[in-house]
């Protein structure tokens, strides 16, 4: 008898512990950091290419890489 209620037990926690994850895990997934990740890519690469186009000089790119490598 002592088993079976140890394994009810067991089964209630376990139940307890999937039903937080499922609550929880949405919230991480809509924040999406993978997007930030990928918006800092594109924004080093527009960068580098103003600075290859000469619209900027280096100084201004060396600052604004900077600025944007600071900010992860």
């Amino acid at each position: 008898m002592g088993g079976l209620l140890w394994a009810v037990f067991g089964l209630i926690i376990a139940f307890i512990v999937i039903w937080v994850f499922a609550a929880i895990l949405p919230a991480f997934m809509k924040a999406k950091p993978w997007k930030y990740i990928k918006w800092r890519d594109e924004a080093l690469e527009t960068l580098r290419l103003r600075y290859a186009k000469g619209e900027i000089t280096e100084q201004q790119y060396l600052e604004m890489k900077r600025t944007l490598e600071e900010e992860t």
